[in-house]
């Protein structure tokens, strides 16, 4: 978000209204406060333990923020600063893994996008380049190009064999991109989350920061746009060059930093004047036409209110280039949420309640169906459980688990929480981090390994009525297109003059 409000301001919008990038921004770098650790480094969560690899994106997060004005404490840049040259010191021998000198090749890189330049260490990791896959080696030529006078002649080896990495194909409209070349390849769903897409995204930054005049950048371009992914072909798993998103978060974000890059190295070109036109199927006339052009900006904003398909007209002289019209919608589900079915796209998750009964009494057990609507008692407590099915293991994985409008969460950490607020059975797996808000319950997993998995918590009916009960979803925090979810239902929650009934 923040590499795309720079880009458009520099590029495109001189004034882009971005309340809500910098709200998101703000919360970040608030929620960052809370997960440095005492050495420097950064924890996916509260009073975890600091990972380097998380670190260096941080800090390169932090590193565009000042740039773009942001006020935060130094401490969270200096510290983890310093933590990542601490890390660079340990015994540098020359059998170290794959997965060791990407760690380095990614710190030296961060340290150089903040001007802390590691020339002896880039010689080093430069010196043992043919270990590292092809997104390490970018990072690399990336980390020399920021100090470019200290590694002129390696930027020029360094550059030249990534270029051979880019294989190339004939096609009727001239040379077009077949793909890279994978000397090394990383597990695509590891911890490193690493793809194709991020690792040609990096190819994409790299050449066109070091060697801006590569005759294969504009291949490489083209590649990129390609694969962005329609969702109308599904959920992530295709790519057809149609959509506005390359699936992930790792690998969005990597495509914006490659394409800011590609229009750093680009002299725009003036765009004709045009004029756009939409048709209004009320009225079944075109709208006033809404005049462009005639400057060296690539970006127009302009707002059309509609409840209707759009469709539009252009009339002038067309650019060479393709012209886009980006539309963003705003909708209302079609289907309740009580009414929402299941779904498994790589998780399934399935949702069960437990009525905890009285001393004496036995426990009501019922599973959650599509529409269903079950009764409960004013200050009932239910034992919710969310069972997940992974059928391949996954890193960082989210379960947000919501609850109806008239139930309250029981947080059993609490010291003031009473002895019921515990559940009878206990996770079958620990998550890494759980949070207990007012209308949710969060489960986070660094890891989660194949097979079945099951999570409990216990809510208290407070309030009487009719309640949505929404469904439960579990999803890759940074490969969404992975998910699954639970049916919702309907939950009535009756004054205790009513005796509850299934």
């Amino acid at each position: 978000m923040l590499v795309l409000r720079n880009t458009l301001q520099q590029f495109a919008v001189r004034h882009l209204t971005t309340r809500r990038i910098k709200q998101a921004i703000k919360e970040t770098i608030t929620h960052m406060r809370s997960v440095q650790t005492r050495r420097g480094t950064y924890g996916f969560w509260s009073g975890s333990k600091g990972d380097l690899a998380l670190t260096t994106y941080a800090v390169s997060f932090l590193v565009e923020a000042r740039s773009a004005g942001y006020k935060f404490p130094p401490s969270l840049i200096n510290r983890p600063l310093r933590a990542l040259r601490r890390a660079l010191r340990s015994d540098f021998v020359a059998a170290l893994s794959q997965s060791t000198l990407l760690l380095r090749t990614q710190i030296v890189a961060t340290l150089a996008q903040a001007q802390w330049h590691e020339p002896a260490y880039i010689r080093r990791l430069f010196a043992q380049r043919h270990k590292l896959d092809l997104f390490g080696q970018s990072q690399l030529l990336l980390a020399m190009a920021r100090d470019a006078e200290r590694h002129h002649n390696r930027i020029s080896l360094l550059s030249s064999r990534i270029e051979q990495r880019v294989l190339v194909q004939q096609s009727p409209t001239g040379p077009a991109f077949a793909g890279l070349q994978f000397l090394h390849k990383a597990p695509w769903f590891g911890s490193s989350l690493a793809s194709r897409t991020r690792t040609l995204a990096a190819v994409v930054e790299a050449l066109s920061t070091a060697k801006p005049r590569s005759k294969k950048i504009p291949i490489l371009q083209q590649g990129l746009l390609d694969r962005r992914i329609s969702h109308r072909l599904g959920y992530g798993w295709q790519n057809d060059g149609q959509g506005m998103s390359w699936g992930s978060t790792q690998n969005n974000a990597r495509a914006l930093l490659a394409i800011r890059a590609l229009l750093q190295r680009k002299q725009t070109q003036k765009l004709p004047k045009l004029a756009l036109q939409t048709y209004r199927s009320r009225t079944s006339r075109w709208s006033q036409p809404y005049r462009f052009g005639g400057t060296d900006k690539v970006l127009w904003p302009f707002v059309i209110h509609s409840d209707q398909p759009l469709r539009f007209r252009m009339t002038g002289t067309m650019p060479k280039s393709p012209l886009w019209v980006r539309a963003r919608l705003s909708y209302i589900p079609k289907v309740k949420g009580s009414r929402v079915t299941s779904l498994n796209k790589g998780l399934a998750v399935i949702r069960n309640t437990t009525i905890v009964a009285k001393k004496g009494k036995e426990d009501r057990y019922y599973k959650v169906t599509s529409g269903a609507i079950q009764t409960v008692a004013l200050g009932q407590v239910l034992e919710e459980s969310v069972r997940m099915i992974a059928g391949n293991a996954y890193s960082h994985v989210a379960v947000e688990v919501p609850i109806a409008a008239g139930l309250e969460v029981m947080n059993p950490s609490l010291i003031t929480a009473p002895s019921n607020a515990r559940t009878r059975k206990r996770n079958t797996l620990k998550p890494t981090h759980i949070e207990y808000l007012d209308d949710r319950v969060r489960f986070f997993f660094s890891y989660l390994p194949s097979g079945d998995h099951r999570l409990y918590f216990r809510v208290r009916a407070t309030t009487s009525g009719k309640f949505t009960y929404p469904p439960a979803r579990a999803e890759l925090m940074y490969r969404p297109s992975i998910f699954g979810r639970s049916p919702g239902y309907s939950l009535v929650i009756q004054p205790p003059s009513h005796k509850a009934t299934k």
